[in-house]
């Protein structure tokens, strides 16, 4: 009970907090862990303070445990780069999506190591995300392109700090599994890599 009322406490300070105070803090980090270890993250708060914000808010409400790694896209021509996706557990309510920080305004870049937030429409992103493998300048929102929204981008807001080669690794995986729309066949993982928790370090 303890730590329930721990995580709840530190979720209400997380959403009282003004958020120019949160982004001049120190970089928060967040481990992930799998059957393959452990891949530890570098928020970057100053940068994408309300998608930080945001994942925060899942981790400290234990959204990621039980959640897991399904979909692996390989680049062409260079299979061993691409991306990474995970995605929250299914029986909990996900919160209301967040405002898009574009590439363009926080700087940042879709590189090797890079975390991101998945979504459909800018404006729509809750917790599913992805990691690259590689330089990934296509989910880097695009210059002088008159903001339509498929040239808008994705929103990055951290870094793997440690573990990256267990990225390598599930990225490695035979993608068998079934695709709910054909594009997105060969990406499914066979076996889904199950999370078994995130948490601050």
């Amino acid at each position: 009970m303890i730590g329930r009322r721990s995580l709840i406490g530190a979720a209400g300070l997380l959403a009282v907090q003004p958020l120019e105070a949160f982004a001049a803090g120190p970089k928060p980090k967040v481990a992930m862990l799998t059957k393959y270890g452990r891949i530890v993250l570098e928020m970057e708060n100053a940068k994408a303070p309300i998608t930080v914000r945001n994942f925060l808010k899942y981790v400290d409400n234990d959204y990621f445990t039980g959640g897991n790694i399904y979909r692996c896209i390989k680049q062409p021509g260079d299979p061993e780069n691409g991306t990474v996706q995970g995605q929250p557990r299914f029986d909990k309510r996900r919160y209301e999506p967040v405002a898009h920080e574009s590439t363009l305004k926080t700087g940042l870049q879709h590189d090797t190591g890079s975390i991101s937030l998945a979504r459909y429409a800018p404006g729509t992103a809750t917790c599913d995300w992805f990691i690259c493998l590689g330089r990934q300048e296509g989910y880097d929102a695009k210059p002088g392109t008159g903001g339509k929204e498929d040239t808008l981008g994705y929103a990055v807001f951290g870094q793997v700090i440690d573990g990256l080669d267990i990225v390598r690794k599930i990225h490695g995986l035979p993608g068998n599994g079934k695709a709910a729309f054909p594009e997105m066949k060969g990406q499914i993982l066979t076996h889904p890599v199950p999370l078994l928790g995130a948490k601050r370090v």
